[in-house]
């Protein structure tokens, strides 16, 4: 059965699990359980540590994750690296169905200038601004980003 019909048959009435990450155990691990027990169909979707950190980095984690990702009925993923590991780890590349991260700028486009933002947060169009929507943790690095700021505004003053 394909992403499609998985997703079709849930709608449908079909008993269906969905679980996400991030945690410290492998994802899908409660549904996959429920799966033996039930009979039911599982969805899960592993973040990118769950698989590109924690199933390379912990034997017990990678094992699990390799019988979770093998049984899974559907793996939702973000990226392509991600779906790629998935599969390295047992997965089955029909049950993988990918929805990209970020706004579809060809269905969301707000009518807001810059200047409309600068002004209602009272913000003077000579101060730049850098923002960064991700997590403050070091898997993202924000603390390179910081650090970079001074160096990045040397060069283009």
């Amino acid at each position: 059965m394909g992403s499609t019909e998985m997703l079709s048959s849930a709608s449908s009435g079909a008993f269906l699990i969905i679980l996400t990450g991030p945690s410290r155990t492998p994802p899908g691990l409660a549904g996959f359980l429920a799966s033996f027990i039930n009979k039911i169909k599982f969805v899960i979707k592993p973040y990118g540590s769950d698989i590109l950190i924690f199933a390379q980095n912990n034997f017990l984690f990678r094992q699990i994750s390799k019988k979770i990702l093998y049984r899974a009925d559907l793996i939702i993923n973000t990226a392509s690296n991600i779906n790629n590991k998935c599969i390295e780890l047992g997965g089955h590349s029909d049950k993988i169905h990918m929805i990209p991260m970020g706004t579809d700028l060809s269905i969301f486009h707000p009518n807001v200038s810059a200047d409309h933002l600068r002004h209602q947060y009272n913000i003077q169009n000579s101060t730049r601004v850098i923002l960064s929507a991700r997590h403050i943790s070091p898997l993202y690095n924000t603390d390179i980003i910081i650090k970079s700021i001074p160096p990045v505004l040397k060069k283009i003053k």
